[in-house]
């Protein structure tokens, strides 16, 4: 992929957040994810700098450790920020993390 798609375009991580967690699926999924996410030095600097989604994949790549250590106070840390500026897909991930009780 290159590096002119959208974020929406390559949030491999963020879209298989909600799909069954079966040991196959994440394995694929994964490997998908690290092929599509070739920018991300890229991505993780635009969440720095405030973009929302943005904020929202480096939650996934922390929800998952995709690229980084899992690490759910990380990843709710992101999805807070993106959830802050109305993201909705970052308030549901930050309201399971507080139901789940995951890094909150």
């Amino acid at each position: 992929m290159t590096s002119t798609l959208k974020f929406a375009d390559r949030g491999v991580a963020s879209r298989f957040l909600s799909l069954a967690f079966t040991p196959v699926a994440v394995a694929i999924l994964i490997g998908l994810a690290l092929v599509a996410c070739d920018d991300l030095d890229g991505i993780r600097q635009a969440a720095e700098q405030g973009d929302a989604d943005a904020q929202f994949e480096v939650g996934g790549w922390y929800t998952l450790g995709i690229g980084v250590p899992e690490d759910h106070a990380e990843a709710a840390h992101w999805f807070r920020l993106a959830a802050e500026q109305g993201n909705a897909e970052a308030q549901f991930r930050i309201g399971e993390a507080y139901l789940a009780g995951n890094g909150v």
